[in-house]
Parts: C-alpha cells; structure tokens; sequence
C-alpha cells in the first residue's frame, strides 16, 4: 500500500488541522463498497498503527437493488474479514420507507443509513464513524443546495466534522482515489444507480458540471476553496448564534420559546440563523416557506395565528413571546349561566364577572373595555358566558355592522392562544359583549335608557 504514500500527507494534514481523530480513538467506518469507501477503509487501517486506533466496518443495505445490493454486502464482509475487523451490517427497505414517509428514494436511504449508523455507534461506544465522502460529493452537495433553493442553510456544504462523524477525504478527488486503488489492484465495487439519471445528484454529477468545467476548468476547486471560507464563517457565526440563543430563547416541555423583546432588536441575518439553528436541534426536515411564516409571526405588527410546520409541530405567537410547539397549548373551555345580577368567578380564567342594575340618574358613565353599561331594556337574564367560537358575530360598538369575532381578533392582533381568555356575554343568542374588549352596539345606552345594567370583569386574588 505504499502508494496510499501520494495521499497519506494530505489526509494526515486534514485529521490533525479539523482535530478529526485522537490516538487510541475507537473508529468505525462505514464502507459502501464503492471506491471512495474502500479507500478510506486501506487508508485508515494504513494510519492505524500512527494513531494507535481500533477499527470496525459498518455497512448498510437498503434493499434498492436486490441481489446487487446483497452481493455489495458480501464483498465488504469479505474484505473486512481479510483486515480482522469488526463488521456490523444493517437492512433496509429504502423504497418502502420512502412510500410511507413521503420521502425521495435518495432521502429515505439517506436517513435509513444514518439512524443504523447512530445505533452502532451507540451499541459499541466508539468514538467516531467515518465517512467517505470526497471533494467531488461536497461540489455535488453544494451545488444540489443552491438548485434545490436551500443554499440559504448553508453553502459551506457538508462539515468536515459534525458530532461524532468525521470525513477525512473530503479534500481528495475521486479520480485520485480511482487511480491509487487500479495502481495497488484493490477491487471495489461499481453502483449501477451511480450512473442513472433519474436521480437529481447523478444529474449534476454526470450532466451539468461537465457542462460548468467548460466554462471555467478550475471550477471544483474555486468552489470547494469557497466552501472552506463559508465554512469557517459558519463555525464564527455558530459560536455567536449560541450565544444569542442563550439569551432569547428557553426550551419549554414541548419546545422553544422566543422572547421577541430581545429577538426583534437583531439583524434579519441573525434572526434567520437562530430559526435555522432551532428547528435544526429539534429537528424538523423545514422549508424557506416555514422559516419565512416563522418570521413573519415573529415581526412587529405580524400575524397572530397558528402556522403548521413539519412533523405536526406549530408556530404561534403569544404575547411578547414566539413559540415553536410539537402540541396545541390548552384552551380554557367553560359554561356560565347567570340568572341575576350579582357576581360570578371563572375558575378557568381566574377573572370575575361582576354584574349590577344601576338607575339611570342623567350622570356621565365611563364606558371602559373592562366595565360596561349596557341598556337594561336591551337584554334579558338569563345571561350566558362562553368563550369564542368559530361562525360567532357580533356587532362592534362604533362599527358599521356585524363583523365575525375570528376578524374582530385578527383586526386587534390577538394572538389565537389568547382568544378564548376573552369570554363571551350573550343574551338571548346575541353577543352583548366581548369582555374587556368592546360592547355589542346595538345594547349600548342613550338618552331613553331608563335602567343600565353594568357589567364588569377583573382579576381574581390568588390563593
């Protein structure tokens, strides 16, 4: 193997600037069976005596191509056996998995293949799994980014190191490695789905870098010296968006909770990142879609409702906070009837509803969203109390006309959390008043009022 000698500096190099892999570490590396993998399994165990490491070999079988897939497998157990390794193998059905999640085949083997990696990972305690990607699969990957509209993620493309995965070849290309594995006679094997079109990567591999070199034949490496750069400021901007994180944002039993007084004060760059940064840790698979309504939602002045995100998670904002939410907060639901003035506490809602009949003498009332005087001749008892719900109108006082409650919030922002904290006076089968909010028009006194009715809610004393 000592033509592996052409390539061992770099990687060398690699390992020790991103602090890929200590002395005496426990690697496993995942090995496909193709040449990339292969590769890195002869150069690994070439370094394992300089690092003093234990190797095993980890191989995932998704099903994709029957028998071909089957005899990848063998190939590798067989060529893990002739190094005395560990192997550990898992199965699959990408195809199925990918009908039933609504995935693409590539993303359903994808996250196949790494959920077995975290298991073996887990199971024998090592230290890191290695990766075999190259500088060909990081050109590819970012140039699937910017074509699919996500390079607003990130265009640093895939970390050099990201937990406990680690990719020492992503500075060597592919036609490096081929060449090295011919010249020392290691076999390995061809994926036929490598050359099939269908599949968007094999598309920019085969069809549009091709295409791109003839414009610029140092293109691959302009871009992966980019993708350096992006990285770096990706790690940069990490270290500060944690620590903004840190200051604005709480984790609550069911999720994230966003102080917008000290998230609204950030640059729109920043404010995107931290987004980006938690439904990653979540994790949710978003889109530009969801993290645009999460920003609007966050905005002075934005929507007040509920917005959907992936996995059945929400976004809703109430009061000076945004939420991210894998459940519905609980709405508070009651019944009230009152037969006769006097005063009423609800429970739910921890207010009182206190009500009188008061003689019209010709004084000044001071009509208040929380304190009403209403037209006694106007309504009728029983009265009943119940909070919002969908098709209620009323008509607002100084309005043109009945408006529908759901608009009434909307108009005055409140958050649809909060709607149902604002119980609901009706007599008769008609909305008198939205308490703390306005009065019914239609009831409110004038100058033939003989005998008000005063309705009035306030906070009720804790025990």
């Amino acid at each position: 193997m000592r033509r592996f000698d052409k390539i061992i500096p770099q990687i060398i190099q690699t390992i020790e600037k991103y602090n890929l892999i200590q002395k005496g570490e426990h690697i496993l590396i995942a090995v496909s069976g193709g040449c990339d993998s292969i590769a890195l399994l002869h150069i690994l165990y070439q370094l394992s005596t300089h690092y003093n490491l234990k190797l095993g070999v980890v191989h995932y079988e998704h099903g994709i191509r029957g028998e071909a897939s089957l005899r990848d497998a063998e190939f590798v157990e067989e060529m893990t056996k002739k190094l005395n390794l560990p192997f550990y193998i898992g199965h699959g059905k990408a195809l199925a998995y990918a009908r039933r999640k609504k995935l693409s085949l590539e993303a359903a083997a994808r996250k196949l293949r790494y959920d077995f990696f975290n298991q073996v990972l887990q199971e024998t305690r090592a230290d890191k799994l290695a990766l075999g990607h190259t500088a060909d699969d990081q050109i590819e990957e970012i140039l699937r980014r910017l074509i699919r509209g996500t390079a607003w993620v990130d265009l640093g493309g895939m970390p050099i190191k990201r937990e406990k995965f680690i990719r020492p070849l992503i500075f060597i290309y592919k036609d490096k490695i081929k060449q090295l594995l011919e010249e020392e006679g290691i076999p390995y094997m061809i994926d036929s789905t490598n050359f099939d079109i269908r599949f968007f990567r094999n598309r920019i591999r085969h069809q549009l870098i091709p295409l791109v070199l003839k414009f610029n034949p140092r293109f691959k490496e302009n871009l992966l010296e980019m993708s350096l750069i992006w990285q770096e400021e990706r790690e940069w901007l990490d270290k500060i968006i944690k620590e903004t994180i840190a200051k604005s944002v709480k984790q609550t039993p069911k999720g994230k909770q966003i102080d917008l007084n000290l998230f609204r004060p950030y640059h729109p760059a920043l404010q995107r990142r931290i987004l980006v940064a938690l439904l990653k840790e979540i994790p949710l698979p978003f889109t530009r879609r969801h993290l645009n309504a999460l920003l609007a939602l966050a905005s002075p002045g934005g929507p007040h409702k509920f917005i959907s995100l992936p996995k059945g998670w929400l976004g809703y904002k109430e009061g000076h906070y945004l939420y991210i939410t894998s459940s519905i907060p609980p709405q508070p639901d009651y019944y009230y009837q009152i037969e006769k003035p006097g005063k009423v506490e609800i429970k739910e809602l921890n207010i009182s509803l206190e009500i009188k009949l008061l003689e019209n003498k010709g004084e000044k009332i001071n009509q208040t969203p929380k304190e009403v005087f209403v037209d006694f001749d106007k309504v009728s008892f029983p009265l009943e109390i119940r909070p919002y719900q969908p098709g209620d109108k009323f008509y607002p006082l100084g309005g043109k006309g009945s408006k529908k409650i759901k608009d009434f919030f909307i108009d005055l922002k409140i958050p649809y959390a909060e709607r149902k904290k604002y119980p609901l006076v009706i007599s008769q089968e008609k909305i008198i008043w939205v308490a703390g909010l306005s009065m019914d028009e239609r009831i409110k006194p004038g100058s033939e009022t003989r005998l008000y009715l005063m309705l009035k809610i306030s906070k009720t004393q804790n025990p």
